[in-house]
């Protein structure tokens, strides 16, 4: 489950690699780092890629304890000789107290391989096998073994190598994992058995074994292994497995459905409200104490919405706590089009069909939420019903629209007759996922689906109007103004500009580059929110 190539890198920085033997990988090919100490000397610097190494640890890494009284001089011609060797793109640097290696970003196979494994973990917890097991195994092809193997890693590096073995089997388990919510229960039968052999005491291995080979039919099988691992642990230990992989067994003998693939969980029923233009479509999801109205800002499709994995789970992450409403906006999805693409404030009114509903029942509405390009601003339901407000990725003006932004709204119009190619907008607005055929297929689709080929270009050229600053102060609920960090297309600012303009506002940015909310981590998203809607006190 390792590999790594070592030929010359195409079109990238050059690459320290330390994953098996230290050498670097350059556009021309590879390059051997010399002697033990040089070897060593280039390990040292490049686990800190960026920051100062002191020469006390640099010191250490070469000699141990028995360093002579010549080695500060001798640190020095080794790193003569380093630099000698290294390509243009890698320096080293005197700097005070020690030296450092600078370097581009992911100079290393270290920090290559914690980024893949950051990703999968993201679209696992998200339910997003298939990308998962992408990221993991490009990080397995990665690995070419332990790291720094033919250097004394001891002297200078026993924590982050320890933890870089730790991630390693991490990432085994995690593509046996992906596997299993792949549908793949074969393939995670081979790979499980060899991770057992390797490491027997892992518990989360047996575990995937076990339910692997139930799901393959092997029912004997997988008992026995249980009944392998409960001796093994009693005979070697002189403990029981844990609580999960006891209740696995139990599972096992009462052929307990939740063992099986998981099924498809179904869809929302669809209802419609009666509002003044027609008919509007909704779901409701989940029964808790305080209503959440997610008020779609670009468009929606209430059928195509639970395809896509993240937005699903972040829905019914949500129903865990709140009675979640989600809606088709007038004009969009489900809901009647007669009148077309409102106009943003046309939009105010979009909602008061179901305030209607809350008006004859003691149930308030915890927060309307907005995941929007453009907001449904700032009255959704009668204000005294209205706990609290949360946006994400949100524009309060036009003006703060980046020019990547238009841009690529100005090509999706103007490409119009091509069938709205959204490779542009994708890119800027999921740049985590521009690269997955699947959710780049199903965002069109999507998209498509929720207004139209006229509508979509007409909802565009409606955000040309947005400007929600003049009512932000009216707005006496307490706003929370949601955005990732690195979102270049509705940058922070945004976020910033709409909590700065309440009465009672407050941001929270979360890490990631994309502005689609399901293209990132949505479990981190959903915890906010969940956040946000249990501390709001009900009337």
């Amino acid at each position: 489950m390792g590999g790594g190539s070592s030929g010359p890198l195409k079109d990238r920085s050059s690459l320290v690699r330390l994953l098996g033997g230290v050498d670097v990988l350059t556009a021309a090919g590879r390059i051997q780092a010399g002697g033990v100490r040089t070897r060593t000397l280039l390990a040292a610097l490049a686990l800190q890629p960026g920051r100062v190494v002191p020469v006390d640890t640099l010191l250490q890494a070469l000699w141990g304890d028995a360093a002579p009284r010549t080695a500060p001089h001798a640190l020095q011609v080794h790193i003569s000789n380093l630099r000698r060797l290294l390509p243009p793109d890698l320096i080293v640097e005197r700097c005070s107290g020690g030296y450092q290696l600078s370097a581009g970003a992911r100079a290393t196979d270290v920090d290559r391989f914690r980024e893949l494994a950051g990703q999968a973990a993201t679209e696992l917890r998200n339910g997003r096998a298939t990308t998962a097991l992408s990221y993991l195994r490009t990080a397995l092809e990665i690995w070419r073994g332990p790291p720094l193997v033919d250097v004394p890693w001891e002297r200078f590096a026993g924590a982050e190598v320890q933890g870089v073995e730790e991630l390693h089997r991490d990432v085994q388990e995690d593509l046996v994992e992906a596997l299993l919510l792949d549908g793949c229960p074969e393939a995670a039968v081979g790979e499980a058995e060899s991770l057992v052999r390797a490491e027997p005491f892992r518990e989360r291995r047996w575990g995937q074994l076990i339910l692997a080979l139930y799901r393959v039919g092997r029912q004997a099988d997988a008992l026995e292994r249980w009944r392998d691992l409960r001796s093994l642990l009693g005979d070697e230990l002189g403990v029981e497995p844990g609580p999960r992989i006891e209740e696995l067994g139990r599972e096992i003998l009462r052929h307990d459905a939740a063992l099986g693939v998981a099924a498809t969980t179904p869809t929302p029923q669809i209802r419609f409200a009666r509002g003044a233009t027609g008919l509007l479509a909704y779901q409701i999801v989940g029964d808790g104490p305080k209503d959440l109205l997610v008020v779609p800002g670009f468009g929606a499709n209430l059928e195509i919405r639970w395809e896509d994995p993240g937005l699903a789970s972040f829905y019914r992450r949500l129903a865990r706590s709140s009675r979640v409403i989600l809606m088709d906006r007038r004009g969009t999805g489900l809901s009647d089009r007669d009148g077309g693409i409102p106009s943003t404030k046309r939009r105010l009114g979009t909602c008061r069909p179901f305030s209607t509903r809350w008006a004859r029942s003691e149930r308030p509405c915890s927060a309307s939420w907005t995941a929007a390009r453009s907001p449904c601003a700032a009255r959704p339901t009668p204000p005294q019903r209205v706990l609290g407000v949360v946006t994400y990725a949100t524009w309060p003006v036009w003006s703060l629209v980046p020019p990547g932004a238009a841009a690529a709204f100005d090509e999706l119009v103007e490409g119009f007759d091509d069938g709205l190619r959204l490779d542009s907008v994708i890119a800027v607005m999921a740049p985590s996922r521009a690269d997955d055929p699947a959710f780049c297929d199903w965002f069109g689709r999507y998209v498509r689906l929720a207004a139209g080929g006229g509508g979509t270009v007409a909802a565009v050229r409606r955000f040309r109007e947005v400007d929600i600053r003049p009512v932000l102060g009216r707005v006496a609920a307490p706003v929370l103004a949601m955005s990732r960090a690195g979102d270049e297309f509705v940058p922070p600012e945004c976020a910033r500009t709409i909590a700065a303009g309440v009465p009672h506002g407050r941001t929270a940015f979360l890490p990631g580059e994309d502005s689609a909310l399901w293209a990132g981590d949505v479990e981190a998203v959903a915890a906010r929110v969940e956040d946000f809607v249990g501390s709001l006190d009900t009337p």
